[in-house]
């Protein structure tokens, strides 16, 4: 396994432009495969502003992520940004743009956990 750096894609808006995902290869796999770290910045109506970090086998187009709770989990709900609208805020573009460009400064800073954290991606070990 070759580990690379970390340095995240543009953010791409989701189809209702409430969500925001950057992505990284961490780790290139011998069979041409690779797992990746995505994060997403979401506005939900209602619970505000949220951030989750997964990490996902790819292959091609496909990617695979485990749906066990937990420790084991594919995904991590990340913890609030200081300076985060309240929940109860309404959606603004902007502010979801800033939110996200700062959770993946936050996650490239702490790019050696993170890495490791995704190249041990359960769907791999399933």
């Amino acid at each position: 396994m070759t580990t690379t750096t970390i340095a995240f894609t543009r953010p791409t808006p989701s189809e209702d432009g409430r969500t925001l995902h950057s992505t990284t290869t961490v780790v290139e796999r011998e069979d041409g495969s690779r797992i990746e770290l995505d994060i997403s910045t979401s506005h939900w109506k209602g619970r505000g502003y949220r951030a989750t970090a997964t990490r996902q086998h790819a292959d091609g187009y496909t990617r695979r992520m485990s749906l066990s709770f937990g420790a084991d989990s594919d995904t991590r709900t990340l913890p609030a940004i200081d300076g985060a609208p309240a929940p109860t805020a309404r959606f603004n573009r902007n502010v979801l743009a800033d939110l996200h460009t700062r959770v993946v400064e936050e996650i490239s800073e702490a790019s050696a956990e993170w890495t490791s954290w995704a190249a041990d991606c359960a769907a791999v070990r399933d």
